[in-house]
């Protein structure tokens, strides 16, 4: 049944008390009009439930801004949101359009640190967050006393003679429930096998971090990424914004990979829950910063590390698409009051 206001509806109960069911929830479209975001798709989705939450069709189908009950519950970059034209894919640039928000997708054939890999010369993170979507389509449902919001979009990495990937991405919400589901479909449609590497890059901020936010993990392994996270073992510590804090990075890797895992954060008052499928996303990067004005914990599931695709090959552990292979990831994000 549609949950709405602490109560639970048929549809017929719930069309009788609303002229539209966009008084209770709706998915619209819309475009930014000023500065470097200016022209940039987005889809607004609002859930009856106290979560509401943007998707970028003009980069990436990526998820912007999210918030409940008026918290936000993602972090923003000062770079803010801009539209694929001022990407800058040598080296470090990837950061010069780098909004954060709930999440900026890494890859698809690479990302991870600046490398050279078999001659050729990569940036941070990949393309596919800079890379507009195509056939977007939004579309709302009633399925029997349930009410359903969806957006999908195709994104493509390709290039003449080069890697032709599509990742065929999906969103949905249900009416009255604080969850976002995202399914992502990623195919090979080349006639050589290609690199794959894929990272959800999910950038949580204040006030869900907060100095006495409480992070929760499955069994595990950890292994620190560098010197500054081997120095400070302790990943699950928070903190004020502290100057001169020194950003590090963990690897965990979860010990059941054959039923999905719940990972959970707490903090001022709120909880998120991210589920995925560890067999599918076996590495859990963990990124700290907690900077003034970079105060923003990453959690980041992903099929590899990011120290670059070439460092990702000398260690065995590449993954490859073959000709016309399909690989899928479904994650959820579950947000509630404490």
């Amino acid at each position: 049944m549609a949950q709405f206001a602490g109560k639970n509806f048929t549809r017929k109960e719930l069309s009788e008390r609303v002229g539209s069911i966009s008084q209770i929830a709706e998915v619209t479209r819309f475009a930014y009009q000023e500065g470097r975001a200016k022209g940039l798709e987005g889809i607004s989705f609002r859930t009856g439930s106290g979560l509401d939450f943007v998707v970028l069709p003009g980069r990436g189908m990526d998820l912007g801004i999210a918030s409940f009950r008026g918290l936000p519950l993602c972090w923003l970059s000062p770079a803010a949101y801009s539209g694929p034209e001022y990407f800058e894919p040598q080296g470090d640039g990837w950061l010069r359009s780098f909004a954060g928000g709930l999440l900026t997708t890494c890859g698809l054939t690479y990302l991870g640190d600046p490398c050279q890999d078999e001659g050729e010369e990569l940036g941070l993170h990949g393309r596919i967050a800079n890379t507009p979507a195509q056939h977007v389509c939004t579309w709302t449902r009633w399925e029997g006393d349930d009410y359903y919001l969806h957006a999908s979009g195709q994104v493509r990495e390709a290039s003449a003679f080069g890697p032709n990937v599509v990742m065929t991405r999906t969103i949905t919400a249900k009416l009255g429930e604080a969850k976002i589901f995202l399914r992502d479909e990623v195919e090979n449609q080349g006639f050589e096998k290609v690199p794959h590497m894929i990272l959800y890059h999910i950038n949580l901020g204040y006030p869900l971090v907060c100095e006495d936010s409480e992070l929760k993990l499955p069994p595990h392994t950890t292994i620190p990424k560098d010197p500054v996270a081997e120095a400070n073992p302790d990943y699950a510590s928070f903190a004020a914004p502290t100057y001169g804090y020194q950003p590090r990075v963990y690897y965990h890797m979860l010990k059941n990979t054959e039923e999905k895992a719940t990972i959970t954060l707490t903090g001022s008052g709120l909880k998120l829950d991210l589920t995925y499928h560890p067999g599918q996303l076996p590495n859990l990067v963990h990124w700290k910063r907690f900077e003034q004005g970079s105060y923003v914990l990453g959690l980041e599931p992903a099929n590899c590390r990011v120290d670059g695709r070439a460092e990702e090959r000398a260690r065995g552990t590449l993954s490859y698409l073959k000709p016309g292979e399909k690989r899928c990831y479904e994650l959820e994000f579950a947000v509630s009051a404490i």
